[in-house]
């Protein structure tokens, strides 16, 4: 039996829902996997690339790996940034695409500059146009008038096939027909074959590196054109550009990636053209489809002294070691899958830090896998098992569990809530998009998130998510009753327009007192020993204070209460300017976030938008 991740329950074999998501899983016990493999128990299990999961004389179909390109670029971004983390010393670097990336992957390879000379030299379009053959004599029955050479057996077939003579004489017999040799050029050589084959592989290997490069391309025009974007909140698109500069410090250098990026495809594009062309030619025709080359080629006298065809075995070997990455064993596969199933928690982790710095809390403590983080007297506390994060609100008890699963198969994988913790998978990649991410909170929208160095909201999405679920806390709890006030306290409540008073010894708080009547109502509560009503009024302080703090930049607000327990705050900085409350709708009290008074797309406002009933 396995152990479910998200449910953290043993699951029967017969239970698992298809495709299998290994990463999805733990071992409950040591696994054997089709022997070859071990899993220690507890360990997260991964795929070895064969499409199926084999162990306890069970097999499960695995959702089928595409080779795609994005797929490639975002795992080796998760290994990159995996290298950069030291979450102990709290160095988090950008979750996006790292610079590094677009340094190893825009700029010309060794064996695109190796291709570039040889094409540049004329060797493979010389070998097209001269190939080297054999000549090959077929013995055939011809007229005579046709036959320019004559087989061996010619006399001895001639004497036994009466009807190939033309005529008896006393001399002799004039033959009609007489076999001979007819020579034919030889294409067929191992050399040509390696040749063709090598066309092959490298049509296709080009092709994956243009359409790699227009990915990073995509990817920067879209990061350099949020800075001025006019659909979006400019608040949003400073944040998400920020974050881009992470990445590359100055529009100067995104500018100068993108040009190396240009100019690499430029040559690429040429390359592939060149080498679409020499199989266009008559000679590639030739060569049979099936005249298959195993991956190490011999080196032939032709490929080793020919000064065209010794080209042939630099740029094969350079080839296979260029996508030895795509021909992995499966014991390969499976240790690379593992290996980026841990920088995949790794990554996630960095999110949730960062969020957490964004929305203004500090790291007060880190100790074996549990850090505190603190802003205003409000404890949140990480927790990383190796297997999954807890982020716990010390103030509600309350948890988001974030359940990193490295698959590109999102299937089965939603979000549920029990005993108090809200479980959510990430993943690389789903079959939709939340609209926002409080539907997570309130249940709208079960879905994984998708957590990935390609998404330019990775980090933002989190934060919103965060902001909500911790405000949520404050807000639900807004206009609570303070019972078995004493009746001295309770003249002083009524005199406040901080205070509502519910009955002769209750009230409730429903906006920030003055210094001078706090003093005096914690003084009174203090003298007729009331101290559960002190506590319960320092609670709801508490709380409130947090209330008239901005969500998004964590600023001071102008707190205004209203009727039915709601109220409205208007964030103080100019360039803010948050508007949040408590408003009622169709008697259900609703939590709302927005900017000019407009709660719009999440892609188009981010953090600066939201909305959130409230339970």
């Amino acid at each position: 039996m396995l152990i479910d991740r998200l449910t953290l329950q043993t699951v029967k074999n017969k239970d698992i829902p298809l495709p299998f998501i290994a990463s999805r899983y733990k071992a409950s016990a040591e696994l054997v996997l089709k022997d070859h493999s071990n899993f220690l128990a507890g360990s997260i299990l991964a795929e070895d690339g064969t499409g199926r999961f084999k162990f306890e004389d069970q097999s499960f179909i695995c959702g089928k790996a595409e080779d795609d390109q994005d797929q490639q670029l975002v795992e080796l971004a998760l290994l990159q940034i995996a290298e950069l983390v030291d979450i102990d010393n709290a160095e988090f670097p950008s979750p996006l695409l790292p610079s590094r990336l677009f340094d190893e992957k825009g700029n010309l390879n060794e064996l695109e500059l190796l291709l570039k000379d040889v094409l540049n030299e004329g060797h493979l379009h010389e070998i097209s146009r001269r190939p080297r053959f054999d000549m090959r004599y077929d013995e055939l029955v011809l007229p005579v008038s046709r036959t320019k050479r004559l087989a061996g057996s010619a006399e001895r077939h001639l004497a036994s096939h009466s009807e190939c003579w033309q005529k008896r004489t006393l001399t002799g017999i004039q033959p009609r027909k007489i076999k001979g040799l007819v020579s034919e050029d030889e294409f067929n050589l191992y050399e040509n074959c390696v040749y063709v084959r090598l066309l092959d592989r490298l049509e296709n290997f080009l092709a994956k590196r243009i359409r790699e490069i227009d990915t990073l391309t995509e990817i920067l025009i879209d990061a350099l054109d949020i800075e001025g974007s006019e659909q979006m909140n400019y608040r949003l698109s400073r944040k998400l550009f920020s974050l881009w500069g992470e990445t590359f410090q100055t529009d100067a250098a995104a500018i100068g990636a993108l040009d190396m990026l240009e100019a690499t495809r430029e040559i690429l594009r040429k390359e592939h053209k060149s080498v679409r062309g020499l199989i266009q030619h008559k000679f590639y025709r030739q060569i049979p489809k099936s005249a298959q080359i195993p991956g190490q080629i011999e080196q032939t006298n032709i490929l080793s002294h020919d000064q065209h065809y010794r080209h042939l075995p630099k740029l094969w070997n350079t080839l296979r070691k260029q996508k030895h990455s795509e021909n992995l064993t499966p014991q390969e596969t499976l240790e690379k899958n593992i290996k980026l199933q841990h920088a995949y928690l790794s990554y996630c982790g960095v999110v949730i830090f960062r969020a957490f710095q964004e929305l203004g809390f500090e790291q007060v403590r880190s100790e074996a896998g549990i850090y505190d983080l603190q802003r205003e007297g409000n404890t949140i506390t990480l927790t990383s098992v190796g297997s999954h994060w807890d982020i716990i609100n010390n103030r509600s008890n309350e948890v988001i569990r974030l359940v990193p699963i490295f698959s590109w198969s999102p299937q089965n994988l939603y979000t549920h809530y029990g005993n108090g913790i809200l479980t959510i998978p990430c993943c690389l990649e789903s079959e939709k998009t939340v609209g926002h991410p409080s539907h997570w909170l309130d249940g709208q929208d079960l879905s994984p998130m998708v957590m990935s160095p390609r998404d330019f909201y990775v980090e933002e999405q989190l934060i919103s998510l965060l902001n909500l679920w911790i405000f949520n806390h404050s807000a639900r709890f807004y206009g609570d009753e303070i019972h078995l006030v004493p009746q001295s306290t309770m003249s002083m409540m009524q005199d406040s327009p901080a205070f509502e008073c519910l009955s002769s010894n209750s009230s409730r708080l429903v906006a920030l007192p003055s210094e001078e009547e706090l003093e005096g109502i914690e003084n009174t509560l203090r003298r007729d020993n009331a101290m559960q009503s002190l506590s319960h009024l320092k609670v709801r302080l508490g709380l409130l204070r947090e209330l008239t703090i901005c969500p998004c930049c964590q600023s001071p607000g102008d707190f205004t209460s209203r009727d039915n327990l709601c109220f409205i705050v208007q964030c103080q900085n100019r360039d803010c300017q948050l508007e949040w409350g408590i408003s009622s709708r169709e008697g259900k009290r609703v939590l709302s976030m927005a900017v000019d008074g407009e709660a719009t797309d999440f892609r188009v406002q981010g953090r600066w938008s939201a909305t959130l009933e409230l339970a």
